[in-house]
């Protein structure tokens, strides 16, 4: 989870102790209606009824608790995804999600979500990535293989989710409200964002003070290369003092730079 060297003079890692005002209210219905729908129900073996793909329960062991969680919000708005090189930079980072859930035999739940908070959708809940296996000998063969499997799933599956239509730019907030009130599938839980990070700072309630650890990766990224500039330098900042105000006060990354 180290951010390409490009990106480095944007990263911004740690806690800080400062607070921060939101912009744009959002009506209190809103918000509660995204928290009924981000709630998790109890999962049945392999995940959320259908969310799980079936390439992947094939593998994995279902009986097997996971200690770890990796919570994914992939931004899937066209300004993001369609600029140049965005969607080879997100299906990467997608990727890098997986093989790290796969590594940790940890639980894996992805959204994405684009112009409003009612866009975010549920793409992924699978409640285990620990690889099935006989003997301690077949291990490593039978991750290599679930790591290339499960990777191209889940992105066909993330790829191909339709994002419903709505509002004006992006609703970065929704995404990160999706994660922060979604049922905790194991003790140790860690959130990745993806996204640009170009989007109103809405005024919802967001508690991420659960999570060991929260990344948000891709800020201020429109081509191949991060842009050195005063503009993302200046993104980077007000997404890590958001962050910070709500509950990511440890283990905090904040960069242009892409989750590896």
């Amino acid at each position: 989870m180290v951010p390409n060297d490009a990106a480095m003079a944007h990263t911004i890692i740690g806690p800080v102790a400062r607070a921060f005002t939101a912009l744009v209210a959002v009506p209190l219905l809103v918000g509660c209606s995204l928290q009924s729908a981000a709630k998790s129900p109890g999962l049945p073996p392999g995940g959320a009824a259908g969310l799980c793909p079936a390439a992947i329960t094939e593998l994995v062991d279902v009986g097997k608790k996971p200690a770890t969680e990796w919570d994914l919000s992939l931004d899937k708005s066209g300004s993001f995804v369609n600029s140049s090189g965005g969607i080879s930079r997100a299906e990467a980072q997608v990727r890098a999600v997986v093989e790290k859930a796969v590594a940790d035999g940890a639980a894996l739940r992805i959204w994405v979500f684009a112009g409003s908070l009612a866009t975010v959708k549920t793409v992924i809940v699978c409640s285990t990535m620990a690889v099935k296996h006989n003997n301690d000998a077949a291990k490593s063969s039978k991750a290599d293989h679930l790591r290339q499997v499960a990777s191209d799933a889940v992105w066909e599956a993330v790829r191909t989710a339709s994002v419903a239509a709505g509002g004006k730019g992006t609703s970065v907030v929704g995404g990160w409200a999706a994660v922060a009130e979604a049922d905790a599938l194991a003790e140790h839980r860690h959130a990745v964002m993806i996204s640009d990070g170009r989007g109103a700072l809405e005024e919802v309630a967001v508690d991420l003070s659960g999570f060991e650890t929260v990344g948000m990766y891709s800020i201020g990224r429109v081509a191949k290369k991060s842009s050195d500039t005063q503009k993302t330098a200046a993104l980077v900042e007000r997404w890590r003092k958001w962050l910070t105000s709500h509950g990511a006060e440890h283990g905090l990354t904040v960069t242009s730079g892409e989750f590896q």
